[in-house]
């Protein structure tokens, strides 16, 4: 009960942050593990994991082609800690966003731009058991992220070779200096690239009883501030700084409560800010257990992100395999330009275990036997 009321008041605490963010994160997050905390890496029961999941976001979206969002992971606990009861694990992820559209300028005619964002990723995390029974552990994860970035924007120029606002349609000197700080890949080309390397490190805290799991956890991306692109030589004054990524933060937490042997009731919470960007998710989902002899869950869920937008969560489990998507639907005014409909994902973890065989003696018979 004590762990109940910590948790409801974490959950009205990052609920009543000002939020003024854009959807930066997967709806469906509990199958990006390593990207809400590094320290989920190998906390989880079998000798490896993979998984896998896909986001679309406005394609139904007024001249654009919408947001495209893959993500694919694979994390193992390898080996034992220090003591028998610790273990560390190692991961790796590597993340795609994608955008394209276009936009018209009363001058000419409609133009394409679009962005590209790629990053790899690799993880580790030393899980400290605070009982001999395993059912309480603290974790300390770390992870390093390389990402590269591509832009094209001949659609976001007007007839002053100034860039302007997607949103606004005005100049963006913002997006001007940047686009004149990266690497060009030609000296006429609007195509422009920034590579960056990046550090992470999380803290997650696991309670287990025969009744409840408690799953609580914060990370820090950003530590180093790493440049996006170096200084702007294209300016009399060289002392402008360049742009640094800012520092990001994710805080998750949910309640596992298991009411029989069938129902699983889960509230959870993740709130993630990057900049001026943030989000919170706050969602519930319920697990129920139709095949108990072929081990068949189907799991259905709700929940609001940035009270605007509505989330529908559905899956199945079954056996090692667990299967689940989402559905976004707006509230607030961008409905007008999406037609109401927001975006979706799917995704699938697959946790696999290699059993060791048994090293067994051979036995020889006596002859006269």
């Amino acid at each position: 009960m004590k762990y109940c009321k910590v948790y409801f008041f974490l959950l009205f605490w990052v609920s009543t942050a000002c939020l003024n963010g854009q959807d930066t994160h997967f709806t469906n997050y509990h199958f990006t593990p390593l990207t809400v905390n590094p320290a989920y890496t190998g906390a989880f029961y079998g000798s490896y994991r993979v998984g896998g999941i896909y986001k679309d976001n406005y394609t139904l979206a007024k001249n654009a082609n919408g947001y495209h969002t893959i993500n694919v992971f694979a994390d193992a606990p390898i080996i034992k800690g220090f003591r028998s009861t610790d273990w560390i694990g190692i991961g790796v992820e590597t993340n795609q966003f994608s955008y394209t559209g276009s936009t018209k300028n009363d001058e000419r005619n409609p133009e394409k731009y679009s962005f590209n964002w790629t990053n790899f990723k690799i993880s580790g995390a030393y899980h400290f058991s605070l009982n001999k029974k395993q059912t309480r552990v603290l974790t300390l994860g770390v992870q390093m992220n390389m990402s590269s970035i591509n832009f094209n924007d001949e659609g976001l120029k007007n007839l002053n070779n100034t860039r302007y606002s997607i949103a606004t349609g005005l100049a963006d000197p913002d997006m001007t200096r940047f686009l004149s700080s990266v690497t060009k890949q030609t000296t006429n080309s609007a195509q422009a690239r920034a590579n960056y390397r990046d550090f992470s490190t999380g803290l997650l805290f696991v309670d287990k009883t025969k009744s409840r799991e408690l799953r609580f956890g914060f990370a820090l991306e950003g530590i180093t501030r790493p440049e996006y692109a170096g200084r702007d030589t294209s300016r009399a004054n060289t002392s402008v700084a360049p742009f640094r990524k800012p520092l990001g933060l994710h805080i998750h937490g949910e309640y596992e409560m298991i009411l029989n042997k069938t129902t699983r009731i889960i509230p959870a919470v993740y709130y993630y800010s990057l900049g001026v960007a943030n989000a919170l998710n706050v969602n519930g989902r319920i697990k129920y257990l139709i095949n108990p002899e072929k081990d068949v869950t189907l799991v259905g869920g709700a929940g609001l992100r940035n009270f605007r937008q509505a989330i529908l969560l559905f899956g199945a489990e079954f056996g090692n395999y667990q299967l689940g998507g989402s559905f976004d639907f707006d509230l607030s005014e961008s409905a007008i330009a999406s037609g109401g409909f927001h975006g979706f994902e799917i995704g699938l973890i697959y946790k696999g275990l290699i059993h060791k065989k048994p090293k067994t003696t051979p036995i020889i018979l006596c002859p006269r036997i």
